[in-house]
């Protein structure tokens, strides 16, 4: 199967990589110096590899031949050109499972990330309200005392600035940003199904990709987490 994918869909349809040393004649005829557009799709797309595509057996995705032109030709083709094929494995159902299938099984990838998400946000939400959900504050009388707002809680901290950044991030504060959180995952949830490896070039799909980006970077907060899995890192799409 992965021979034949790639006999089908070569990674680069085309390169100009070489240039004639000579003036040639055939085709349209090129001149000394004239780039030479190689075009490897062609190779495995003639009408002769169509036809025995066709009949080699009841599916149109079998053939007998399946030279391709994917990882180039001669000397030029890497040595480490099976790392590529080994990357997929004959049985991936991310491969061969048919489409609805596949678009199933990334929604339901996603839906385990924001169903992470969502179970981290409820026990912080928890130890916030625990500590009193309000919002602290320190004190200019009382150097190194944290205070809730009634001053009904004080605490002392040993150590310059460390009463101000714990205060900072007092129980209301982190309530606050939970429900921040919890809107983005919303938005996320509607078009999670589209937040792909490979997205559309259309608004929703980027859209998805977007929102993707960010909740990917939430859950990358709790990569600490045994239950985080490495998929759900950041995706880079150019």
């Amino acid at each position: 199967m992965i021979e034949e994918t790639l006999r089908v869909q070569v990674s680069v349809a085309s390169l100009p990589l070489r240039y004639a040393v000579e003036d040639i004649e055939a085709g349209g005829g090129l001149e000394k110096g004239d780039a030479i557009l190689a075009a490897y799709a062609a190779v495995g797309r003639t009408q002769r590899r169509t036809v025995r595509t066709r009949t080699a057996s009841t599916s149109p995705g079998s053939t007998i031949d399946k030279e391709h032109l994917a990882f180039g030709h001669g000397v030029d083709v890497p040595g480490d050109n099976w790392i590529t094929r080994s990357k997929v494995p004959h049985n991936d159902p991310a491969v061969t499972a048919p489409r609805h299938e596949r678009k199933h099984r990334r929604m339901a990838g996603n839906t385990d990330m924001v169903t992470f998400i969502e179970a981290r946000l409820t026990e912080e939400e928890q130890v916030a309200r625990d500590a009193g959900g309000a919002s602290w504050r320190c004190p200019a009388e009382v150097p190194g005392e944290v205070h809730d707002r009634t001053s009904g809680i004080a605490f002392t901290v040993r150590g310059a600035g460390y009463d101000r950044h714990i205060a900072l991030q007092d129980p209301a504060r982190t309530l606050a940003r939970i429900e921040t959180s919890r809107v983005l995952l919303g938005e996320y949830t509607e078009v999670a199904d589209r937040d792909t490896d490979r997205p559309n070039d259309d608004y929703a799909s980027g859209r998805a990709v977007g929102l993707g980006f960010a909740v990917r970077q939430l859950a990358a907060e709790y990569a600490w987490h045994p239950d985080y899995k490495a998929k759900w890192l950041p995706r880079y799409i150019r």
